[in-house]
Order: C-alpha cells, then sequence, then structure tokens
C-alpha cells in the first residue's frame, strides 16, 4: 500500500474575510477550517484549471522564463 503525505499549511484572514466565511460555514453547520478544506480549496482548483487549462503556476512560469 501506498503511504499518503498530507502538508500543512497556515492561513490567515482578515476580519472581513473570515467574517464572511464564518457565515457561511455556520449556514451549512461546519467549521470555517472544514468550510475552506471542503469546499472552497476545491472549488478554487476548478476554477483555475478551467482557467489555464490545468496547467500549473509553475509550468506557466517556466514558459514565460524559457
Amino acid at each position: 500500500m501506498e503511504a499518503t503525505y498530507l502538508s500543512k499549511f497556515m492561513q490567515s484572514l482578515g476580519d472581513a474575510a473570515y467574517t464572511k466565511l464564518r457565515k457561511i460555514a455556520d449556514e451549512r453547520d461546519i467549521t470555517v477550517q472544514e468550510l475552506i478544506r471542503a469546499i472552497v480549496i476545491p472549488d478554487w482548483l476548478k476554477i483555475v484549471e478551467k482557467h489555464d487549462g490545468g496547467e500549473s503556476q509553475s509550468e506557466r512560469h517556466r514558459k514565460r522564463s524559457s
């Protein structure tokens, strides 16, 4: 069985952004962390993939640099 590695990161939010996320999370009866992990990040990744055809930022950077 292949091991799964998880990366951790810390995110700081301004009061206005946190308040908006807290309201959305409360409406769904979940925590802000769950909202970010289960909804915000996957939705953002889908949008980015549609916008750039799935090309990662580092791939785009390499193309511009060469």
